[in-house]
This record gives C-alpha cells, sequence and structure tokens, in this order.
C-alpha cells in the first residue's frame, strides 16, 4: 500500500530535523511556534521555484499553540530574454500550509490549497494574511490570500477556513470563495467587493462594482463542492477617479459630473446642487419633478444604483479658437431606486437623459461643465 502524501511529507520533515539535530528543533517547539524556520523549500518538485514561507496563527488547539506555516511555489517559471514580451514576474503561485498534528507534535503535515478548477492562487505578488470576521460563523481564523498588480492593487483574492477531522492527516483548509478583479478586490467583514474596469465607456475610469455576502455566514460558494460564488447583491457602476467637489465643474468629462450627482443621493445638502446645475433643473429637482427626475427625487429614495450609462457628444474639443464657446453633451444614465414604502424596501428603474453643457471664457481661459437639463425617458 502507498504511503498517503500528507503523511510522507510529515514523515520526511520528521526524519530530516531528526537528522539535523537540534539546531532545527526550535520550528516545531510550542515554546517558540512562530519561527516558521524549516526549509521546506527541499520539499518542492524540481522544476518549482521557492516563493515564500511564513507564519500563520492558528489559535489554541486544546491546550497549546498550534504550529503552523504557509508555503508558496511558482511553477512554469518563463525563460525570456530582456526586452522580450513576458517578464520573470508573472508566473502561477500555488501553496500548502504545514501544520502542527494536535495529538503528535513532532508530526507536520502538509495540507494543499486547492481550489476550484486547479486554480492558482496568483501569478504576480502573492501574499496571505490571517483574518477573524472575514466569515463571521466559519472557524476562526480563516485564511486569506491575496495577489496584487503591479500597482499594488489586490486583483484576486481567495478565503480558506480550516476544517477538523478526528484524524490530522484527514484534515483540510478548505477554499470559501475566490474573486478576481481587475481594478480591485476587497475582502471585508461578511462582504466581498469587486471591481471590474467597464470596458464600454473607458475614458472616464468607471468600474463595476459587485458586491457579495456569504452563504450563511460561512462560504461565498452557492454550495459545497461547485466552483459558483453566490449571486451578487448589488451591481453598479461608480468612477474610480473622482475629483473633489470643488473641481468638479473643470472635470475632463461631463459624465463624471452626472455621476457625482447620483452618489449624493439621496440628497442631504441642497445646496451642492448650486454649483453643479442650472438654476431651473436645481428648482425642478427640489420640488421632485417626477417628469425629469423620476424615481431619484422621491422622498422616499433611500439608495440608488447606477446601472448603465451611454454617452452622447464630443467632450472638450481639442482645438479651442480664440472666443467664447459652448458644447452640451448628453449622458442617458440607467439607475434602480430602493424606496422606503411604509417600511418595505421597493425597487423602481429609471432612465434619465442629463443635457450638460460646456463654456469656454476667452477672457478667463477657463471650462466648467454645468448640467444644464434632465428627462426620464
Amino acid at each position: 500500500m502507498s504511503t498517503p502524501p500528507k503523511l510522507a511529507v510529515a514523515t520526511l520533515i520528521l526524519i530530516e530535523l531528526l537528522l539535523a539535530g537540534c539546531d532545527s528543533t526550535p520550528a516545531l517547539d510550542q515554546s517558540n511556534p512562530g519561527d516558521c524556520d524549516y526549509d521546506y523549500g527541499q520539499l518542492m518538485e524540481t522544476n518549482w521555484s521557492f516563493y515564500s514561507q511564513t507564519w500563520l496563527p492558528a489559535g489554541k488547539d486544546g491546550e497549546s499553540d498550534v504550529f503552523q506555516c504557509v508555503v508558496l511555489h511558482r511553477v512554469e517559471s518563463q525563460q525570456v530574454t530582456p526586452g522580450g514580451e513576458f517578464t520573470h514576474d508573472i508566473a502561477p503561485v500555488f501553496g500548502s500550509v504545514f501544520r502542527q498534528d494536535r495529538n503528535r507534535s513532532r508530526d507536520i503535515h502538509e495540507y494543499a490549497l486547492k481550489l476550484p478548477n486547479d486554480m492558482y492562487l496568483g501569478e504576480r505578488d502573492v501574499s496571505e494574511r490571517a483574518a477573524d470576521d472575514a466569515l463571521s460563523d466559519a472557524n476562526k481564523p480563516q485564511l486569506i490570500i491575496e495577489d496584487r498588480d503591479a500597482g499594488g492593487t489586490v486583483v484576486e483574492a481567495s478565503i480558506w477556513e480550516w476544517t477538523e477531522q478526528t484524524l490530522s492527516e484527514n484534515s483540510t483548509f478548505k477554499s470559501r470563495g475566490l474573486f478576481f478583479g481587475d481594478a480591485g478586490v476587497t475582502v471585508g467583514s461578511d462582504q466581498v467587493t469587486v471591481l471590474n474596469r467597464w470596458r464600454k465607456s473607458p475614458r472616464s475610469e468607471i468600474a463595476q462594482r459587485i458586491v457579495y455576502v456569504p452563504r450563511d455566514r460561512k462560504s461565498y460558494y452557492l454550495r459545497e463542492g461547485t466552483s459558483r460564488v453566490v449571486d451578487p447583491v448589488t451591481v453598479d457602476l461608480v468612477p474610480l477617479v473622482m475629483p473633489d467637489d470643488a473641481h468638479l465643474p473643470t472635470a475632463e468629462y461631463p459624465e463624471k459630473l452626472v455621476l457625482a450627482f447620483y452618489q449624493h443621493l439621496p440628497l442631504i445638502d441642497p445646496a451642492w446642487l448650486a454649483a453643479m446645475m442650472s438654476p431651473d433643473v436645481q428648482m425642478a429637482f427640489e420640488t421632485r419633478d417626477a417628469k425629469a427626475f423620476g424615481c431619484l427625487a422621491d422622498s422616499r429614495l433611500i439608495r440608488v444604483y447606477v446601472q448603465d450609462l451611454d454617452i452622447y457628444g464630443q467632450g472638450i474639443p481639442q482645438h479651442i479658437e480664440n472666443k467664447d464657446a459652448t458644447v452640451t453633451d448628453k449622458i442617458t444614465v440607467k439607475s434602480l431606486c430602493i424606496l422606503n414604502d411604509g417600511g418595505q424596501e421597493i425597487k423602481q428603474t429609471v432612465s434619465v437623459t442629463w443635457s450638460v453643457r460646456w463654456d469656454w471664457k476667452v477672457d478667463s481661459r477657463t471650462g466648467t461643465w454645468q448640467i444644464v437639463g434632465a428627462i426620464d425617458k
């Protein structure tokens, strides 16, 4: 009968530690569990390259601290010439957790971090961290592994839970969620937010924001054993870059002004409208003109989500003649309103076409945008 891989690794580590003598003992010493200083790289396959190993807090198991070390490695390292299309910095990263047997303190077992469809943990800048509240009803702490792009943005994140079995070699680290977002992934308390760049109108750096909450606060997969994550609770469009209020009228693109309006809803300070809208449009909104704004002006509004955006117009002209100039673009925004109707949430959709005018004053050499019209389609 063949030896199970986890037991084989445990046996190999134990033999090498004994052969190495007392100098290697502190890595397993319960009084000094944080070293994680054993050379796990020597246990890898010859075509793998060592990436990192990090101590991972595991909390208390019975009466003793549990030794636990996350070890990552790269596979399929690229061989390229300088100036080539690819770089050595991008290669799939996989990993395992080496964990002390709770009943046999000298035994270490390897638990592979296996994602659905044999997906890798990252490919550029992979790191791990512990979290107690990523899944509030799962075993604590959870393991979070994140991959960052060249700019430091988290673009992949996976969530792991330790599941204890009677025999340590049968225990596992189970994947509880896998997320990708080319503009960012944020793992919070019982919530994951994914940002993906919106390709329909890339000029304004708009992203589709997708928010997930876990099933039973224990897993982000639709059911045990599947690779499909739960359906998102919200999906909307948000700008990745937004000028402050003082600079909104001079933004490069008029949709920034319109999206800022949606971000301010439900409106707390009506005075904000004065610098953004013409007086007649401001008056129409304050008097809750449903023909122009639909549910956006409804007094019951508690939230609004932008769902689609269409831009009609040229934006700021590339060449400005030595005279005053005016350009009017149209921005059509489809959104979902959440209304409080006697304590019950109801949903309404609305599509509003905004007229946004750019006025260039040659004397001051300044151009500003202003919302000058709105109509509910």
